[in-house]
């Protein structure tokens, strides 16, 4: 007997309904109690082309989309498992009288066809959700009384609603209801309709504990056997991964795109990951809406072709797709819509078309994964964000220990077992964030992957989410503030044709505030940085040089290596020579101490500056020294050459006071030496380091607005060789390989500053930035990856830089090496494309053949290239006197005339020969050459038919005028420019170098030195512009008060005291300092900028393009970043100049 209580009170309304709940409680206790780990559904089958969208919308929306396949429920829950199964005498597995119950009921079920292409919602308490219903719903409803008719206990669902049973398909659940209608809307406008054939039903299970998925077990057909499968299998789930469509802005609007078969070749990559932080808390801490606009110009200024964002939400999707650079560029993994996020995801952008699939690992964890084709490869980039250690703290206490790093790993291997990454065959990036510091081991499955960031940066942490630092980040730290580098981009290759993506660039993005608080807080753009890294396809860093590396003992130091051994023949310095360098350093610096004056003779210091200080100096190089004391610069020359000229020991002494540091020029024993001078207040701010090397200053104490404009240089030039000393792990290797790398570009013909080639501080950088990524190679094999890694590089987008922080600014230029103190510049100005192009060509041949032979015929001189060209621009030049200077006058406009003849024809390329040659045929003795080789990369296109004469006379006219503004042109000065065939040219003709003797017979009268002083002064003007505009880059100036930057040095704090009249700062550049002066081009620009006085709407400036002559612009557009001040050389206002360089006219402050 069965009894049951109704222990509520029961009203004549709610009779009914209590009396259908005993009924119903009482035949479950009957016949047995069901469970919710069975269902009897019809499911869509995963092979049906259909399944995708259903899945696409599930798989952010649905909550139970791991447990559950597509399904429309029949009777839920249902019979327990072990009811539905029965062990037979033969051990074989049989079915229980309940399923043979339910397939004679269906054995007369005729097949139907059904649609899902109806939308529909449910409400709840706190949420909703969109379903799709079959129709018709009439066979269904039939099909499903049916059932239950067989089975009256399992009736649930029939008592869910007040209308009975409801066939739907669950797509997911909605927060807002207006949310849930505007996905309703798009869905339904862009829903593919389709329908399936309903043939039968499926019984599906899942175990008791844990939270497996449902597991089809029974299928059960109309009019046929219930048919058991034996193995459980989540195959379907797997299958059931949904893929998304691709987008792209078309016709005004975002639209899906698919793929096209066009193949698409690129050697590089710019990657960026970047988590942008949502609003969901703190959001009134955080001012996404101030945030935003500064985060989309940061993407925008990364030109990556693969961007990776975290934590997007909606507004912010629809703020980025809503950019025009991201119409115009890119296509996108999600729409207006945002199909793939739920409050937020992960978005990925690419300039390539590609496929969009995501990988669900929770409700609000998925990955972003696009595939596509480059240069013949498969290419995968999965964007990821894993779970933090705040989900931990979130966990509550009786859920026991929340094991996330265990979770991190489950979701990487996840990842890497997805059908699209886990093929060998597939080149793959996996870029976001990982949510775990360096501290935290990646899991086993990317151990072959290559992080960008620890490849290139090794000795730096490199830290992407620091609260120490970023005062947002310090806002959504969890308990400490401990700094992280959570945001990665590693790669792995396939290395099917021999070659693999290797990182080749590195840096960090929006490390800087975007917006100040009243009450003094900053806020960053987010509380991670962005990681920018570049990607070069190249031949495998691990197995160049494969012959070197084996030749080379094991044993073996860089100093006994078999290319440290080679150099040792090409005019490496020996222990003997070395000392005899010291001690020439010594005795100049005994002998310019003795000319001091005696009555209080200052402190003397000279330290070597260059390839001496770097230690790649040969027996043939000068040796270029820095002599620092307080002496004034003219009392320093006027006592200095008489002594030197005194002195046995020095030779041939000269004063250049043209150049742009003037200098002391003499000769020692045969070894030339060059001697710079630096005048600093006192003295005791450039001692000596304390127990160091007699070559070092300690520069901390120097104040950079203290020092005239050349000191200024001269520092500017010592930082920069002391910076990049620091900036490498080993100095005997870098110094082996900068030793290589200059005699290989010398005898290539690309060692060359002047004419638009590398000069050798260039190359240094480029050395030492290879030393920094392979620290623990052997010198021949980062010899040979020198040649891989700039082979690939891409020298526009992404600069050369021994910093790697993302703090140089951008600098626009074909080819950019930046210095590596501040203030940063680019060392390669001079480049222009043919020059690029001939280097970049250099590097791939040297990278193919370096160690593909012995180490003399790898630095050979090879001129075939020079050679090979049919025409050739011809400049002689000869002079009387004064040869050497008006050489190198010309010589320092060849890059000039060299753009002037690139700006012919798109397919010209031009190129200069790099040392000046002397024809011994020719009557002139002070004759000699320069070459420029011309070529047309069109096929069938020739040289000869160019319009080159208006550029060459040009040329010719300005320099033969006086020297293109050159002060020391004289009448002996003579020029001739013209195009000749290879035939005429004086390559026929066997020339010969030009020597320092040759120029020795025709050189300039040397000053007397009291002249010193004045011909000082005839330059300082350029001198002093250079040297403002270098300090105002590194500083912002403000409207009244400009404050002290730290420039070239670390940040002083010397005395900035003004002048109560004048509210000028005093010290030597005070305006009032000289009466009747032009004032200069910066104190006008910065006058314009920050007086309020002034519109700058009213002004143009017209300023000296080194190629384009002169240039106007309006005031607001000119970049003073790029183009230096001193070129500036008028400003108008409303058409009227105010402001002259070249007639002096100074009307500005006059009004």
């Amino acid at each position: 007997k069965i009894k049951i209580k109704i222990t509520s009170r029961a009203t004549h309304k709610h009779k009914h309904k209590h009396r259908a709940l005993v009924m119903k409680c009482a035949t479950k206790l009957q016949h047995g109690l069901t469970t919710v780990h069975s269902a009897l559904v019809f499911m869509l089958r995963a092979e049906e082309e259909h399944v995708n969208q259903v899945q696409a919308v599930r798989s952010t929306h649905d909550k139970s989309f791991e447990r559950w396949m597509p399904h429309v429920n029949l009777l839920y829950p249902f019979v327990p498992a072990d009811d539905l199964f029965a062990v037979g005498a033969d051990s074989a597995v049989v079915t229980t009288p309940v399923v043979n119950k339910l397939a004679a009921v269906l054995r007369g079920q005729q097949p139907f066809t059904a649609s899902f292409n109806k939308f529909g919602y449910f409400t709840h308490h706190n949420s909703f959700t969109m379903w799709l219903a079959p129709e018709p719903e009439e066979q269904f409803k039939a099909l499903q009384a049916r059932l239950q008719a067989a089975v009256p206990f399992c009736n649930d669902i029939s008592h869910i609603g007040d209308s009975g049973f409801s066939p739907h398909l669950s797509l997911g659940q909605w927060e807002s209801e207006d949310e849930l209608k505007a996905d309703m809307a798009w869905l339904s406008n862009t829903w593919r309709q389709f329908t399936c054939a309903v043939e039968g039903v499926w019984v599906i299970t899942r175990p008791e504990k844990g939270s497996a998925p449902f597991t089809p077990r029974i299928y059960l057909p109309f009019g046929g056997s219930p048919q058991i499968l034996q193995q459980l299998s989540r195959e379907p789930l797997v299958i059931m991964q949904p893929t998304f469509p691709t987008f792209r802005f078309v016709d005004r609007r975002w639209q899906p795109v698919s793929a096209p078969a066009a193949p698409v070749d690129q050697h590089t990559l710019r990657v960026v990951t970047y988590n942008v932080l949502f609003d969901l808390y703190d959001s009134e801490l955080i001012h996404t809406a101030e945030r935003t606009p500064t985060q989309l110009e940061l993407l925008k200024n990364t030109d990556a072709d693969l961007i990776g964002l975290q934590e997007v939400t909606k507004p912010f999707l629809n703020e980025l797709l809503a950019q025009e650079w991201v119409q115009g560029k890119y296509y996108v993994s999600d729409c207006p819509a945002a199909q793939t996020i739920r409050s937020y995801g992960q978005i990925l952008l690419s300039k390539f078309p590609f496929t969009t699939s995501v990988i669900r690992h929770s409700i609000y964890k998925r990955t972003v994964i696009g595939d596509f084709s480059l240069n013949g490869r498969h290419m995968v980039i999965a964007v990821v964000h894993l779970t933090s250690d705040y989900q931990k703290q979130k966990s509550q206490p009786d859920q026991g220990d929340f094991d996330v790093k265990g979770r991190r790993s489950e979701q990487l291997n996840a990842i890497c077992r997805h059908q699209v990454l886990a093929s060998e065959a597939s080149d793959v990036i996996v870029c976001g964030d990982f949510n775990m510091g360096d501290d935290e081991a990646l899991p086993g499955c990317v151990s072959t992957y290559v992080d960008s960031w620890k490849t290139l940066f090794q000795s730096s942490p490199g830290y992407t989410y620091d609260p120490s630092h970023n005062e947002t980040a310090a806002i959504t730290s969890s308990s400490n503030h401990v700094a992280r580098r959570f945001d990665r981009v590693i790669a792995r290759s396939s290395l099917l044709d021999g070659k693999c993506w290797t990182p080749t660039a590195a840096s960090l993005f929006g490390t800087e505030p975007c917006l100040k608080l009243p009450s003094g807080r900053s806020v960053y753009p987010s509380d991670h940085y962005g990681v920018l890294s570049e990607l070069s396809l190249c031949v495998p860093l691990c197995s160049m040089n494969a012959a070197a590396t084996v030749a080379t003992p094991a044993t073996a130091t860089p100093a006994t290596s078999p290319l440290a051994t080679f150099l040792q023949t090409c005019g490496s310095l020996s222990p003997s020579q070395k000392d005899k360098r010291d001690r020439i350093l010594a005795e100049l610096c005994d002998c310019v101490t003795t000319a001091m004056p005696k009555d209080e003779p200052p402190p003397v210091k000279i330290v070597p500056v260059g390839s001496s200080f770097l230690g790649v100096d040969t027996y043939e190089s000068d040796i270029d020294c820095l002599c620092v004391s307080t002496l004034s610069r003219s009392a320093f020359f006027s006592a200095v050459l008489p002594a030197l000229r005194r002195n046995e020991q020095f030779t041939s002494v000269q004063y250049i006071s043209d150049a742009l540091v003037p200098i002391i020029r003499m000769s020692v024993n045969g070894t030339r030496v060059e001697l710079q001078y630096a005048c600093v207040p006192q003295f005791a701010q450039v001692t000596p380091l304390e127990n160091s090397n007699l070559k070092y200053l300690s520069l901390a104490a120097v104040d950079e607005h203290s020092l005239d404009a050349v000191s200024l240089i001269c520092f500017k030039g010592y930082a920069d060789n002391l910076q990049l000393e620091q900036a490498v792990p080993d100095l005997e290797k870098f110094q082996l390989l900068l030793k290589a790398v200059r005699l290989w570009a010398k005898a290539r013909g690309i060692y060359s500053n002047k004419c638009g080639f590398l000069g050798g501080f260039a190359w240094s950088i480029l050395a030492a930035r290879v030393c920094q990524m392979f620290p623990n190679d052997d010198i021949e094999a980062i010899f040979a990856k020198f040649f891989a890694v700039f082979a690939a590089w891409n020298f526009a987008k992404t600069p050369v830089t021994l910093i790697g922080t993302g703090v140089v600014p951008k600098m626009d230029a074909r080819f950019v090496v930046v210095s590596p103190a501040k203030p940063y510049r680019n060392v390669t100005r001079n480049s222009f494309r043919s020059s690029v192009a001939i280097i970049v060509d250099e590097l791939k041949k040297a990278q193919e053949c370096v160690g593909a032979m012995t180490w003399a015929d790898f630095f050979r001189t090879d001129s075939e290239r020079f050679h090979s060209y049919s025409h050739y621009v011809q400049i002689r030049v000869a002079s009387s006197e004064n040869l050497a200077g008006w050489i190198g006058r010309v010589e320092s406009r060849l890059v000039f005339l060299c753009v002037q003849l690139e700006q012919l024809a798109p397919d010209v390329l031009v190129h200069p020969l790099t040392a000046p040659l002397r024809d011994p045929t020719d009557a002139d003795p002070s004759a000699c050459y320069f070459l420029i080789g011309l070529a047309r990369t069109s096929q069938g296109a020739s040289p000869e038919s160019l319009d080159t004469l208006p550029s060459l006379q040009l040329f010719e006219q300005s320099m033969a005028k006086d020297g293109h503004g050159w002060a020391k042109k004289t009448v002996a000065m003579s020029i001739v420019v013209r195009l000749v065939s290879r035939r005429e040219c004086v390559l026929a003709r066997n020339p010969l170098p030009l020597t320092e003797v040759d120029l020795a017979a025709f050189a300039e009268s040397e000053p007397e030195p009291a002249a010193a002083a004045c011909a000082d002064a005839a330059v300082s003007m350029e001198y002093e512009a250079v040297a403002r505009q270098q300090r105002s880059r590194s500083r912002t100036p403000e409207p009244e008060d400009e404050p002290v930057g730290s420039g070239i040095f670390p940040c002083t704090h010397a005395s900035t005291k003004k002048d109560k009249k004048s509210g000028h700062r005093a010290g030597p550049s005070s305006p009032e300092t000289k009466k009747s002066r032009l004032h200069t081009s910066e104190e006008v620009y910065h006058r314009v900028k920050w007086d309020s006085s002034y519109n700058a709407n009213e002004f143009t400036i017209s300023y000296l393009d080194r190629f384009l002559g002169l240039m106007e612009v309006p005031f607001n557009e000119f970049d003073s970043e790029t183009i230096p001040l001193h070129r500036v050389w008028i400003f108008k206002r409303n058409g009227e100049t105010v402001w002259d360089r070249e007639r002096r006219i100074d009307l500005l402050y006059h009004y």
